[in-house]
């Protein structure tokens, strides 16, 4: 993957971020940004996806569609799809 790639990847994960604002902490919207920044993209959906599974918070169809699509093109899958599984699902936006 080259520094475009990583940068768009990278890109999408801060909107996710900014989407969910409202279900994460400050700590942990921070730990997510921390390993964006150090490159370490897998990390972040991993922690976004386990942050939101714990906390059992819904999430609407396409954002639940967006960390899965972010999930499969860097392969992380098999971690993330279980996690997400454990989020309710909404069929409208959250608000």
């Amino acid at each position: 993957m080259d520094a475009t790639d990583y940068d768009e990847l990278a890109g999408r994960l801060q909107g996710l971020l900014i989407r969910l604002d409202d279900r994460l902490g400050p700590r942990d919207q921070s730990r997510v940004l921390t390993y964006i920044e150090a490159n370490e993209l897998a990390l972040a959906l991993n922690h976004l996806a386990v942050t939101l599974a714990q906390a059992n918070h819904r999430l609407a169809l396409d954002e639940r569609a967006d960390l899965l699509a972010l999930a499969t093109t860097m392969g992380t899958t098999h971690r993330v799809s279980p996690l997400l599984d454990a989020c309710p699902s909404s069929h409208t936006p959250y608000p």
